[in-house]
């Protein structure tokens, strides 16, 4: 059965209230500035990615947008996008190191099915953990 985007959007914004979003560095795009709304949205084909519902940022300006279908995502190099049915794997990045610290956390380690690694990015936290969470919700979704 295919998902709508009102039925991926109507259970983000539930799983993000349980991490209890908006924060400072975590938002939903709708409540974002006009022209940071513009900015983004040059950057997302939405016929692919769905609409943009949650965007997540950190003091270094790096940021994750969570679309329907697809994240995307800015290393203040480079922006990429990947399909989130495409999502094999996720793991915080400081883990991968040993660091269990879950209130230093601010890197999503992500895996495609390929093999490909990326980095997507979050306050430290809870707005990671947020992120990570409603990832791993919409690829279960998707993957029904």
């Amino acid at each position: 059965m295919k998902k709508t985007d009102d039925f991926l959007i109507n259970r983000m914004v539930w799983k993000a209230e349980s991490y209890h979003l908006p924060t400072k560095s975590s938002l939903y795009f709708k409540d974002l500035p006009s022209d940071l709304q513009l900015d983004l949205k040059a950057l997302v084909d939405q016929t692919n990615s769905g609409p943009p519902v949650l965007f997540f940022t950190k003091p270094t300006k790096e940021w994750t947008l969570i679309c329907t279908r697809q994240v995307i995502f800015n290393s203040n190099l480079t922006t990429t996008h990947i399909d989130i049915s495409d999502i094999a794997s996720m793991i915080a990045t400081d883990w991968e190191t040993g660091n269990h610290d879950n209130n230093e956390c601010h890197q999503l380690t992500v895996t495609n099915k390929e093999g490909n690694r990326y980095i997507l990015h979050a306050d430290k936290g809870t707005d990671l953990f947020a992120l990570w969470n409603i990832l791993l919700m919409t690829k279960r979704i998707l993957a029904e």
